[in-house]
């Protein structure tokens, strides 16, 4: 089984732990993104910021008026960073198996690792990553030929399917 160093990205783009919400935002969407490590003054890693950290802090408004319906969403000018982050970080080692990894994504429900060596962090993997792992193995073998069916059947997505079921996933 191949080291988890393969897939991960080790190209991160981080937010200031005293930065505003709104930027951070700004910052994820800019680089199609959806988790920021988070730094502190020291330039170490605190936290994980991911989209649904966002998601928790908008403030929402919907005005009614006669016809029409008007929601608005923003965030809060004072909130920031360090008070939405995920913590503590959960990270794997950069000599992890692939299937530890995803293992616990599944068992942790969630979406995104951090990756560590003996230097601190130098990466992350999240799904997507995964994703793409699926699609090379799906076009080494004639991905044409590949029906759901098929990929359903075959022993390693019965055993993942399997996992994400016990895991209410």
């Amino acid at each position: 089984m191949q080291a988890i160093s393969n897939f991960m990205t080790s190209k991160m783009i981080t937010v200031d732990e005293s930065a505003d919400l709104a930027s951070a935002y700004r910052l994820m969407l800019n680089n199609k993104i959806r988790h920021l490590p988070v730094l502190n003054k020291d330039r170490e890693v605190v936290g994980l910021l991911s989209d649904r950290d966002l998601l928790r802090a908008l403030k929402t408004q919907v005005i009614h008026q006669p016809g029409f319906k008007i929601e608005d969403a923003k965030f809060d000018p004072t909130d920031i960073v360090y008070e939405y982050m995920s913590r503590p970080v959960k990270t794997f080692d950069v000599k992890t198996p692939i299937d530890r990894v995803v293992r616990g994504m599944i068992n942790d429900k969630i979406s995104c690792y951090l990756i560590s060596d003996n230097e601190g962090i130098v990466g992350l993997v999240t799904t997507e990553n995964f994703l793409q792992l699926l699609l090379s193995y799906l076009a080494k073998d004639d991905s044409s030929s590949w029906s759901l069916e098929k990929i359903l059947s075959t022993p390693w997505i019965q055993s993942a399917s399997n996992s994400l079921s016990q895991a209410g996933i």
